[in-house]
């Protein structure tokens, strides 16, 4: 919460629209991460509501495009994986979340009036995900990321790991088992 606060964006002002966004991202991360283990606990619904406020917050907190557009993404990824793994499902399919899913529309609505829309979670008949694979679903495959960001080939991850006068070693190593 004192992301949010005026003094801090005076500190830094062209650092502090990335320093929200990044936080965006890992408050995001973390609460699918313990999302198996906060379901169980009675004050999941509470928490899920301040961590939808605080994204109402940084989303309109006027600091430009990067925030206006992480927040949706980190919001659909996050709603994506608890409607797959059964957490988040209309009152239709399960009435025993019906709390939570009225009142996460209520406050979403507020700010994002189309992302429902854009979802289609209500009409959504999928299998749920297993927990050991809800991690897998948070990080991009090499194709989705861009060619600078994108994990070395193995040939290449073996040359980083090993010290330099060995590098040239394994790099022919590595190109006779390619030809």
């Amino acid at each position: 919460m004192r992301l949010l606060k005026p003094e801090v964006f005076q500190s830094d002002r062209d650092g502090m629209s990335e320093t929200r966004v990044q936080a965006a991202s890992l408050l995001s991360k973390v609460f699918l991460q313990y999302l198996v283990i906060l379901s169980r606990w009675d004050g999941m619904l509470d928490l899920w509501l301040k961590i939808i406020e605080i994204m109402d917050r940084l989303m309109n907190s006027g600091q430009g495009d990067s925030l206006e557009e992480a927040v949706p993404e980190n919001l659909k990824n996050v709603l994506l994986i608890m409607s797959s793994n059964g957490y988040l499902v209309p009152p239709s399919k399960n009435p025993e979340r019906k709390e939570l899913w009225d009142e996460t529309w209520k406050r979403i609505d507020r700010f994002l009036p189309d992302l429902r829309a854009d979802l289609a979670l209500e009409g959504e008949e999928e299998e749920p995900v297993p927990p050991s694979q809800q991690q897998q679903q948070l990080q991009p495959s090499k194709e989705e990321l861009p060619p600078t960001e994108a994990a070395p080939s193995v040939g290449e991850a073996e040359i980083a790991e090993v010290p330099a006068p060995a590098a040239a070693e394994v790099e022919q190593k590595t190109e006779q088992k390619t030809a």
